[in-house]
């Protein structure tokens, strides 16, 4: 309602909500929303802010949290900091270009410095494996050949099972994962006829316990890069497939057609998930939209970029800071659309249209204003 209708948010709202939103995210009294829900209402409160000296220190209270804010910021999925990395950097280009327009000279180094603040709280304050396994490329590439030697000594005589492919399962995520999360642990590796490491009871525990308290605790290095390595694996196998299969190049693989990851099989990687739905998530909307769509989907990725290209012009040439915050979070799925099904599945996809509706329904209100 702040974007679409700002009549119906008053500022004698929005400070009861920022006091709320300071409150909250410093003293964890409710967890209902995520960090970055009462943020927004932070910042939005910010903007509002009639006095001058109201909105500076309304600004640095920002700052303050955006770089103290450790354990909601930096110590998140790396796939979560990645993509406000994203999109804190389209901010910082795009308000700093207004900022220029406008000859705010001292703001745009204000701008610059909370985003190098941002940056140095990110190596200071996040988990260091994460840190090491985002920013260290060499280790990850040494990582992936050494899987790659296991994947090619494994794959000889390999016999895919046959399975039958199920939508919905009965069975619990807690049934099937911890002990398959054994494959990214640093136990042995040592293989079992399928592939897979032979495993100590006191290691399934251990590895239970680290499945379940990995978010608080960080994880481990190597955990981190066979996650990787992981992706890499499936988003190998789907080009493979997509390659050797002309017939899909057009329009690409009906739903019908479960994707499966041979390396994954080989080494036995994730077997809990691929074994009980007879296929396996992508981990990547993009290639996804691709391998099920062919060319038409290069087409619909293509269309909206170009779109969402136009809006960050379009709200830019009109000097709308709503316009800009409601990019940032759009780019922040496209960000995390690397790395997860966010664009086709209706548990994300019913949040990111609709909003994505939003604002270029914004655009067109601003266009009808400004020609008035």
């Amino acid at each position: 309602y702040c974007f679409w209708r700002k009549a119906y948010i008053s500022r004698k709202v929005l400070m009861p909500l920022a006091f709320f939103a300071a409150v909250v995210l410093f003293f964890k009294i409710m967890q209902v929303w995520y960090w970055w829900t009462y943020l927004i209402l932070l910042a939005i409160a910010v903007l509002k802010a009639k006095s001058n000296l109201w909105r500076w220190l309304g600004m640095i209270f920002l700052t303050v949290v955006l770089v103290l804010g450790g354990e909601y910021l930096y110590h998140r999925p790396r796939a979560h900091f990645v993509s406000v990395f994203g999109a804190v950097i389209f901010l910082v280009f795009y308000f700093g270009f207004l900022l220029v327009k406008w000859r705010r000279y001292v703001a745009v180094s204000g701008l610059f410095i909370t985003f190098f603040l941002f940056v140095l709280g990110f190596f200071i304050l996040g988990n260091r494996n994460d840190v090491h396994s985002v920013t260290s490329l060499k280790s990850v590439i040494d990582t992936y050949r050494e899987f790659e030697k296991r994947y090619r000594a494994q794959e000889v005589g390999f016999v895919p099972e046959k399975l039958t492919s199920h939508l919905y399962n009965k069975k619990k995520f807690s049934d099937v994962f911890p002990p398959d999360f054994s494959v990214f642990s640093e136990v042995s590796h040592e293989a079992s006829p399928v592939g897979s490491p032979v495993l100590s009871s006191q290691q399934k525990s251990s590895l239970s316990h680290l499945m379940y308290g990995y978010v608080q605790n960080g994880r481990s290095l190597q955990l981190n890069e066979n996650n990787i390595v992981f992706r890499l694996f499936v988003w190998r196998d789907m080009y493979r497939e997509f390659i050797h299969t002309p017939q899909a190049w057009l329009t690409g693989f009906s739903f019908g057609h479960p994707q499966r990851s041979k390396s994954l099989e080989v080494l036995g990687w994730a077997k809990g998930e691929w074994s009980r739905d007879g296929w396996i998530t992508p981990h990547n909307s993009f290639l996804h939209i691709i391998y099920r769509a062919g060319i038409l989907g290069v087409g619909m990725i293509g269309a909206l970029f170009f779109m969402m290209a136009k809006l960050i012009r379009d709200f830019y040439r009109m000097n709308s800071i709503e316009g800009g915050l409601l990019m940032a979070i759009l780019i922040y799925w496209m960000v995390v659309s690397n790395f997860f099904v966010i664009l086709e599945f209706p548990y994300n996809a019913i949040v990111i249209w609709p909003l994505f509706g939003i604002a270029w329904a914004y655009r067109d209100q601003l266009k009808e204003q400004t020609t008035k």
